[in-house]
């Protein structure tokens, strides 16, 4: 050690004996040990604090949560009156279908039968054509037309 270093000792000695142990056993006390104590109460108090935040964050979270969950069900009941709602339309829209088809097939019945007429009537026409120009009764047709 050096001198200075020893006079430096050397009068702390003597403030030490004129003062007395116990203030500066004291000082050093709150100098080493304070802070620590001063931390294990900032930590107490932190936690105190965090435990009514966390106890007001699960209550807000609690009641966002069952106003999701309210939403949801909300969302699902429309959702689900939408689908059935399609389904009477879907349902509605094959039984169009179906009538139409219905309707085709009557049209082609009706077709057919109309076809049957027309050719009838045709052919009815035909005989009465032939019947005429093949008159035999009346003298006067046949003289138009050159038989006798």
């Amino acid at each position: 050690m050096t001198p200075e270093q020893l006079a430096a000792l050397g009068s702390i000695a003597t403030i030490i004996k004129t003062v007395g142990a116990l203030p500066i056993g004291l000082i050093l006390v709150f100098i080493f040990i304070g802070p620590w104590v001063a931390m294990a109460i900032g930590v107490n108090s932190i936690a105190k604090r965090s435990n009514d935040e966390n106890g007001r964050v699960n209550e807000s979270m609690t009641a966002q949560n069952e106003r999701v969950n309210e939403a949801m069900l909300s969302f699902r009941d429309q959702v689900t009156s939408l689908v059935s709602g399609q389904e009477k339309r879907f349902e509605a829209v094959v039984r169009m279908y179906e009538n139409n088809v219905q309707v085709v097939k009557d049209y082609h019945d009706l077709a057919q039968d109309l076809t049957g007429i027309i050719t009838l009537s045709t052919r009815t026409l035909e005989g009465l054509v032939q019947k005429i120009d093949n008159n035999q009764f009346c003298p006067l047709a046949r003289e138009g037309v050159g038989k006798k």
